[in-house]
């Protein structure tokens, strides 16, 4: 069998834990939102240029957009830190 490259589990490891629960956002003026991550989409080399790892979430009011790893791994925080 051959072994994976372990960036590679790096990725599968951060997609595993991102998409095992809720996050939270804090904004600028104190709210604090909450939601999902639904979908992740590992970095790939397309058209010769690598893509970003992005993370399509989900808030409990409604609101999707993607965020990048940079942006999910507080936000993941935070909600541990929420005790949700």
């Amino acid at each position: 069998m051959e072994e994976q490259p372990e960036e590679v589990d790096e990725v599968e490891a951060r997609a595993r834990t991102a998409l095992s629960g809720k996050f939270a956002m804090d904004f600028s003026h104190g709210a604090v939102y909450f939601g999902y991550v639904t979908e992740h989409y590992p970095p790939d080399l397309e058209r010769g240029e690598m893509t970003k790892e992005l993370f399509h979430v989900e808030c409990d009011d409604g609101d999707e957009k993607d965020m990048d790893g940079r942006e999910v791994a507080p936000a993941i925080e935070l909600r541990r830190r929420c005790g949700i």
